[in-house]
């Protein structure tokens, strides 16, 4: 589990890479001392889920991987304050088959999901469901 101790006085990072290893949660807030975090990767865990508050108020972040996890769930509130972010990498996660609406909605420059292999629609109640099929995943709001 990553916690929020481990990267505390880290401010002067810009790339944190965490790949092909064993995390399987990462605790509320855990990248807050990352003040100038630009790309954090998080590929190739065991990951199942993105709680509240883990990706806010970055506003040097422009790139987080989350490909290749065990992800369900990326909870609402994540991705407020990333006014820089431009991608995020979330192919690889089978189980991932909804994204809440408006998940995106502070992060203004995002420009580019990667999904691999999926086809998305939102259910009656505003929320993403994704099918198998060959198009990109892409947030409907």
């Amino acid at each position: 589990m990553l916690n929020s101790t481990w990267f505390q006085n880290l401010t002067l990072v810009n790339t944190l890479s965490i790949d092909n290893n064993v995390v399987s949660m990462i605790a509320p807030h855990t990248f807050d001392g990352l003040r100038r975090i630009q790309k954090i990767s998080l590929k190739g865990n065991r990951i199942t889920s993105i709680p509240a508050f883990t990706f806010n108020n970055f506003s040097s972040l422009t790139n987080i991987s989350l490909s290749s996890n065990a992800i369900t769930s990326i909870a609402l509130g994540n991705f407020n304050g990333v006014p820089h972010l431009l991608q995020i990498s979330i192919d690889n996660n089978p189980s991932l088959t909804w994204l809440p609406p408006g998940l995106f909605a502070s992060a203004p420059s995002l420009t580019t999901m990667l999904e691999s292999n999926q086809q998305g629609h939102e259910d009656n109640d505003g929320h993403f469901e994704r099918d198998i099929g060959g198009q990109p995943l892409v947030e409907r709001a």
